[in-house]
């Protein structure tokens, strides 16, 4: 009953403050309409002086004080604005002879000390505007950004006017994979995954419900990334840089491991049908078609519209690399943060399936002939090992080193900033962003 009480004192106070803005409102108005009629009536009032002011403007030529000065003395200096007094259609204005020609001339008022002549001739081209003092309005609500224009890793544009003229240059958003987030949204993360009273909990994501030993993987140092830490970032990542409208970055897609693992598995079916001079079907392998053609859920960017699709790739079972299917030049490109484990040749053994199968599957979709590309793009695509790539020296954070090259180099960064040292804030930044 006590929090049935609560609830309707709540719900009144709410009723009530609505209540007050409206009042508030409505008061306004009354002062702004009051306002109004006053000056209409007022208006109307000092027709008949105005009207005595325009028999004096007979000869504008003259330069006439007493005119200027009847003038200023009939105008209404108690308040009311220029844009509020509107003028006949007759008044001010007088046909008068110059030579063989009429001439209209016109008396404006512009709330000046005295008042300004201004005859439509051929010489006159351009009368500048005055600025009037308008009545006080209640200033627009102003519009936030977009969050992820502000969240995570950009930073807005900045608007700089470069003239006195209404045009305007904006400063390109500036996409910064150091993104610093805050200790103390750090140490709330940190307090929750080390709290055992909580280990059942799982928490909501934008890649679905999350356990908390998936927080602590990422999060904390010296543990390796599953599967689906590496698809649920990747994912994250692409949306990310793709709504932030970054000049710099690469016109890419990506896939996950689920695409990869089908297409390895593929490998010795299509030897097979090799060996028996048999076509494969491809027909048949609907979900790996899917992903090319852009009609798997959440890999909605169609091959034929990019330049490179990005994938993470494990070796050995128990090392990730980052693939890269370049769509452009037609070849397999590989980073690996820990080259010694596999050598050039093993790497392009472990990757021959790819090799062979993506330019076939690609073939199948019409790909080839939508951009008008030979068939000897349809052969085994080389395989490309990049170096000149900072490391990693330890033996557990290939997993962090692949998503964030990845990241990196599909944003246009340069990759100074992407090395041992910052792996562990690394890790925690995208727990948190998760």
């Amino acid at each position: 009953m006590k929090k049935v009480i609560r609830n309707l004192q709540d719900r009144v106070a709410v009723v009530e403050g609505q209540l007050n803005s409206i009042k508030s409102d409505i008061d306004e108005l009354k002062g702004m309409m009051s306002t109004i009629l006053k000056h209409i009536g007022l208006q109307r009032k000092g027709d008949e002086g105005d009207h005595k002011v325009s028999e004096g403007l007979v000869d504008h030529t003259l330069e006439s004080k007493e005119v200027d000065n009847a003038k200023t003395e009939d105008v209404d200096t108690g308040g009311t604005p220029n844009w509020l007094r509107m003028p006949k259609e007759d008044e001010h204005i007088e046909v008068k002879k110059k030579g063989d020609e009429d001439v209209l001339e016109k008396k404006v008022d512009i709330g000046l000390e005295e008042p300004i002549d201004i005859v439509d001739d051929e010489d006159v081209t351009e009368i500048e505007p005055f600025l009037t003092q308008r009545p006080h309005v209640r200033p627009a609500r102003r519009k936030r950004a977009s969050v992820y224009l502000s969240t995570p890793f950009t930073t807005l544009p900045k608007r700089s006017v470069t003239s006195t003229t209404s045009t305007s240059q904006y400063e390109p958003i500036v996409y910064d994979p150091m993104h610093k987030i805050l200790d103390v949204h750090l140490d709330r993360l940190r307090a929750w995954i080390t709290d055992k009273r909580t280990n059942d909990e799982l928490r909501e994501t934008f890649h679905g419900k999350k356990s908390k030993a998936f927080f602590r993987d990422l999060f904390m140092c010296r543990r390796w990334l599953a599967d689906e830490h590496l698809d649920a970032l990747f994912l994250f990542i692409r949306l990310k840089i793709k709504a932030a409208g970054i000049p710099s970055s690469q016109n890419f897609a990506t896939v996950d491991t689920i695409f990869m693992r089908i297409l390895v598995s593929k490998w010795p079916l299509y030897k097979e049908c090799i060996k028996e001079n048999r076509p494969f079907d491809w027909d048949e392998e609907y979900r790996l078609v899917d992903y090319v053609v852009g009609s798997k859920e959440d890999f909605q960017d169609p091959w034929a519209s990019v330049d490179y699709v990005y994938s993470p790739f494990n070796v050995h079972d128990n090392h990730w690399v980052l693939l890269c299917l370049d769509l452009v030049s037609c070849q397999v490109k590989v980073w690996d943060s820990l080259p010694s484990l596999t050598t050039a040749e093993e790497m392009t053994n472990i990757l021959l399936p790819i090799q062979q199968l993506v330019p076939k599957l690609l073939d199948s979709t019409g790909f080839f002939n939508r951009r008008g590309r030979s068939s000897t793009y349809k052969e085994p695509w080389p395989v490309v090992i990049v170096d000149s790539i900072l490391l990693q020296r330890n033996n557990s954070d290939c997993g962090v080193f692949t998503i964030k090259y990845f990241e990196y180099i599909a944003a246009g960064v340069g990759l100074d900033t992407l090395c041992q040292e910052n792996m562990s804030y690394f890790r925690k930044q995208l727990a948190f962003q998760l």
